[in-house]
Formats: structure tokens, C-alpha cells, sequence
């Protein structure tokens, strides 16, 4: 019921570059294409890096009259960036990919721990296929109450198991479902709750059923 796959989420058409697109024609391509990050490919469009704004930072960092701070490393890498003629120089390489099939809590994980805003999605052949962002995730949850709410009755509800509907209520506020009543077993108890979770928009379950038996 939740997307479950990358492939649900990803946008297919995709902003990219060549390897050795020029510095410049990167940020026109940023730019038109209202994106901070594209995919870098090669000639077989198979995803080499990715370049993005802060990929681009320091052509003019290095301008300032001021100390580069951080580790001999960061110096070294930020010196070689502002050095970047080409999306090749200035890209973030090897790329964090992901591909299709992949569950979305997956590449959500990815995005969180790695700090990066977007994931190029290749297929077995390591091709662009795809690309998701956190704006494609967190956009699953702007949804109403009331499109919650219709899911919940329409696809969890409807067919709980219950001796019958009226036996189970739910509202939502916020995007929190609570689910009143009473069920036939124990056990549908926790059922409910995973299947209530996993519809598209759901922030959280307060749980207030309880069991026949």
C-alpha cells in the first residue's frame, strides 16, 4: 500500500551531463534545469558521479582573502575542485546509486546517513534510468486527512476481520490515525497497526483497540 519501491518514487526524466561537459554549461544545465545536483554519465550512459552546487562552491571559495579552514584533505580536495573545468573534475565520485526495485526506506536511509539530497536509480547495467530525492519522499506525506483517511477505510479497515466495520472507527489529525474498537483476536491488534502505518501519508498510529479474545 506505502510505495515500496524506488520505482515508484524515482523521476524518469532525468537532468544529466556528460563527463566532460564544461564548468560552465554544468551550472546552465543546474540552472534551466531548476535542480542542484545532476547525474554525471558517460558516453554509454552509465552514472560516473554526481555534480552539484556545492560541488561547484569552491571555484570561488578559494577566491576570498580568507583561510581555507578544515584538514589537509579537505584543503586538498577543495583546492582541486576550484580547479574543475569539466563536470569530470568537479564531480563527487564513485556516485551513491540505487536501483529501482530497491525499497524506498531504503533510499531514505541512504539520503539521511550520507547527507545528500538525491540518488541517481541505474538499472543492472548500471544506466540512468532514474532519480530520487528527498523531495520525492518526504512528498508521500503531503496528503490529507481526509485521503488518509479514505485509504485506511477503503484498505485496512475493510478488510481486518472484524465481526464487522462498525466495529472499528478510525480518524486522523495531522496525519496521526487512531484506531478505536474492538477486534475478534490479539493478534489483529498489532496487525492493524503495521498495515495502518504503511498507508501513503500516515505520520503515526495511536492504537486504542482491543480484543474479543
Amino acid at each position: 500500500m506505502r510505495y515500496k519501491t524506488v520505482a515508484d518514487l524515482m523521476t524518469t526524466e532525468v537532468v544529466n551531463v556528460r563527463e566532460y561537459t564544461s564548468f560552465k554549461d554544468v551550472v546552465f544545465a543546474l540552472r534551466n534545469g531548476e535542480v542542484s545536483g545532476v547525474p554525471v554519465v558517460d558516453g554509454g550512459g552509465h552514472v560516473v558521479g554526481v555534480v552539484s552546487e556545492s560541488d561547484l562552491l569552491p571555484k570561488e571559495a578559494v577566491r576570498g582573502p580568507y583561510p581555507i579552514e578544515g584538514t589537509f584533505w579537505q584543503r586538498t580536495r577543495l583546492r582541486r575542485k576550484a580547479a574543475a573545468q569539466t563536470a569530470r573534475d568537479a564531480m563527487s565520485a564513485p556516485p551513491i546509486t540505487i536501483g529501482p526495485a530497491a525499497p524506498v526506506a531504503r533510499a531514505a536511509a541512504l539520503l539521511a546517513t550520507r547527507g545528500i539530497k538525491r540518488l541517481p536509480v541505474v538499472d543492472a547495467d548500471h544506466k540512468l534510468i532514474g532519480i530520487i530525492s528527498r523531495k520525492d519522499i518526504v512528498g508521500v506525506f503531503a496528503r490529507t486527512d481526509a485521503e488518509i483517511l479514505r485509504d485506511v477505510q477503503e484498505k485496512v479497515l475493510a478488510h481486518c476481520g472484524s465481526r464487522a466495520p462498525s466495529d472499528i472507527a478510525a480518524t486522523v489529525k495531522d496525519g496521526v490515525v487512531t484506531l478505536t474498537g474492538q477486534v475478534e483476536r490479539v493478534a489483529l491488534i498489532s496487525v492493524l497497526t503495521t498495515v495502518t502505518v504503511a498507508v501513503p501519508g500516515v505520520v503515526g498510529v495511536v492504537n486504542r483497540l482491543t480484543a474479543a479474545t
